[in-house]
């Protein structure tokens, strides 16, 4: 069990490669923690609706996390800064986000249309 969230009924969550996992909070946060002793670990601020999905990248330096207001934003891991946002990526809330594997592009899925981004400057690819 995770405390200290407002989370979601069912979040899409994301495993690390040092065994802590991303989870998305109602109340804007995405929190980590370890799955081996529980401990909270790194809490990402700044998104102030309901996070709804998030993604590590492959090599672990960002995390991409959808909002159910249609946002889409991407964080640096080392600093917890905001590489990016972008308001209305979707119309309706973002359900999935996804690196591709060598982390230069983030597809993300809502009830109208899945697009792709570049991860460096959220540019749409499609």
């Amino acid at each position: 069990q995770i405390d200290g969230g407002n989370f979601p009924k069912f979040p899409a969550v994301s495993l690390m490669e040092d065994q802590r996992i991303a989870v998305p909070s109602k109340d804007g946060s995405i929190r980590t923690t370890s799955v081996l002793t529980g401990e909270c670990g790194q809490v990402y601020m700044g998104l102030t609706k309901w996070v709804r999905c998030v993604c590590i990248s492959p090599d672990g330096t960002c995390v991409a996390a959808g909002r159910a207001d249609g946002v889409l934003a991407i964080f640096e891991s080392a600093t917890n800064a905001q590489r990016f946002s972008l308001g209305q990526a979707h119309l309706d809330m973002v359900e999935a986000v996804a690196f591709s594997p060598d982390g230069k592009s983030l597809v993300s899925g809502s009830f109208d249309k899945v697009k792709m981004h570049d991860a460096t400057t959220g540019d749409e690819k499609f």
